[in-house]
């Protein structure tokens, strides 16, 4: 009966988890050896977002997972719900240019670079989630980094006012189906 306990409370705990799936991203690796893929065993990885160049690189975030591999070894997890090393996982700002995403295996006492690879989209439910940061809700050529939007090109007059089309002017244009005895 006790093991029905924990299964129900583990199950309830993981439920609440999923409920914030959109905070995380999910993530899957293959991993070999030189025998082949590691089928079915225990791996400790870290996974590190950083931003920069290829060759030096500032780390953003990092986190560590103990997962096991399935009868392919492949690896399935959500980055963004390991146990944190260094920086937080809500702070990363997914408007950066060069982010990257390193994966380390932990064999024993040493490390193992597995993949270093660009991340050439963002999380966009991540990145969007910072839309609530403009606090006025207004748009302004401080808020516009290339100043792209200005005064005067929003100036009264500047746009001009969309004026229906007429059924009349819909015929003269000779738009086909039209008929000017409907």
């Amino acid at each position: 009966m006790n093991k029905f306990k924990l299964f129900f409370w583990l199950c309830l705990i993981s439920a609440q988890f999923t409920a914030k799936a959109q905070e995380k991203v999910s993530y899957q690796s293959l991993l070999l050896d030189e025998n082949g893929p590691m089928v079915s065993q225990s791996v400790s990885l870290v996974l590190t977002v950083s931003q920069g160049s290829t060759e030096n690189r500032t780390i953003l975030y990092q986190e560590g997972h103990l997962t096991t591999t399935n009868s392919s070894g492949l690896v399935s997890l959500n980055l963004g719900s390991g146990s944190s090393i260094a920086g937080n996982w809500s702070d990363i700002n997914w408007s950066l240019e060069n982010l990257f995403l390193e994966t380390h295996l932990l064999e024993g006492s040493t490390s193992k670079l597995i993949n270093v690879g660009k991340i050439n989209a963002s999380p966009k439910a991540l990145y969007a989630a910072l839309a609530n940061t403009v606090n006025d809700y207004s748009i302004s050529t401080d808020k516009i980094q290339d100043g792209a939007i200005t005064a005067e090109k929003l100036a009264e007059g500047v746009i001009p006012a969309i004026t229906p089309l007429t059924k009349e002017a819909i015929v003269a244009l000779g738009i086909p189906g039209t008929d000017t005895n409907t």
